[in-house]
């Protein structure tokens, strides 16, 4: 019996070190508003849409290219707004611009998508209509939350569907922008969004209110070569891949809501080992509909467009050394 005892506590040591162990890798982020605009129509400033009768909205979208500036989709002023990576004004791009989603490469061109139209503007880093590219009418879109476009890690210009379904519209490369036809635009389509450094595929399974996947390919069949499991004990809403870092990280989107019916908006990072090793939780107050709320850099910084009463604001969240 002292002999099982003594099992029985160095199996318990273990544990606790075990346990130690994986709550000291779990990462802790830091905060910082690095941007805050207010309502308006001057450079640096972005429209609002509100009325008893009318449903608020004002910039719908954003991204942050490789260098760290930040553009934002001026939906009411009909413009694309850049700033510095401290947030500070720089210029406007374009006039009259109507769209949904918006990304760039990494030759500074801007790339705007209206799902009504079905068209994706391009324009270079001055602000030049490039081309305008038509996409196929029998491609499905509409316009709304988890569904974008985006430069994926093979440079292919592609159209994300809010059924994680992409599709390949364009190539980029140093000899300019090679447009898709519309017939392989169809045939050519993927499951899921491709890593940045494993080239594999990722894509969301919302399984119940409980537990979801994210479910990894190799791309070329639907077959899953790997999964990561999810589970929470309050209960899922959206649950969507944000993408991954040039370290492997995987980060993913999720909205829960707990037992007292609060719905929190989350980042879950996952390392290369598939463990998750941060949740980071961010404002989930906003005062105006967005189509895309966060977006994470090559190097895992996060960074979220938050719609407030007073304005627009640019929260970037950064790992702790």
């Amino acid at each position: 019996m002292p002999q099982i005892r003594l099992v029985l506590c160095i199996i318990c040591f273990l544990l606790g070190i075990y346990a130690g162990n994986v709550t000291a890798q779990m990462e802790s982020y830091q905060s910082q508003i690095i941007l805050q605009s207010s309502w308006g129509s001057e450079p640096g400033q972005f429209g609002l849409q509100q009325g008893p009768e009318l449903e608020t909205v004002g910039p719908l979208t954003f991204t942050v290219d490789n260098f760290g500036y930040i553009y934002i989709y001026d939906f009411i002023n009909q413009r694309i707004q850049q700033f510095d990576p401290a947030g500070n004004f720089v210029k406007i791009i374009g006039t009259g611009l109507i769209g949904n989603a918006l990304c760039t490469d990494v030759f500074g061109n801007i790339f705007l998508l209206d799902s009504y139209t079905k068209q994706v503007k391009c324009l270079s880093k001055k602000g030049e209509l490039i081309k305008t590219i038509k996409l196929a009418d029998e491609l499905q879109l509409i316009e709304g939350y988890a569904q974008g476009i985006a430069v994926d890690a093979e440079n292919n210009l592609v159209v994300n569907r809010v059924d994680q379904r992409v599709h390949p519209i364009a190539t980029i490369s140093n000899s300019g922008l090679i447009s898709q036809t519309p017939t392989p635009l169809v045939k050519e389509v993927k499951i899921g969004y491709l890593g940045k450094t494993d080239k594999n595929r990722y894509r969301m399974q919302w399984r119940n209110a409980h537990q979801a996947d994210i479910i990894i390919t190799n791309g070329i069949t639907n077959s899953a070569v790997g999964s990561i499991s999810m589970t929470t004990e309050d209960e899922f809403g959206a649950v969507l891949f944000l993408g991954q870092d040039t370290a492997g990280n995987i980060y993913t989107e999720i909205e829960r809501t707990d037992v007292n019916e609060i719905l929190h908006l989350e980042v879950w990072k996952y390392n290369s080992d598939r463990k998750l090793v941060a949740v980071v939780e961010v404002p989930n107050d906003y005062f105006a509909t967005v189509y895309k709320k966060l977006e994470v850099d090559a190097a895992g910084n996060i960074y979220q467009m938050h719609i407030i009463p007073k304005g627009v604001r640019i929260i970037k969240y950064s790992k702790q050394n």
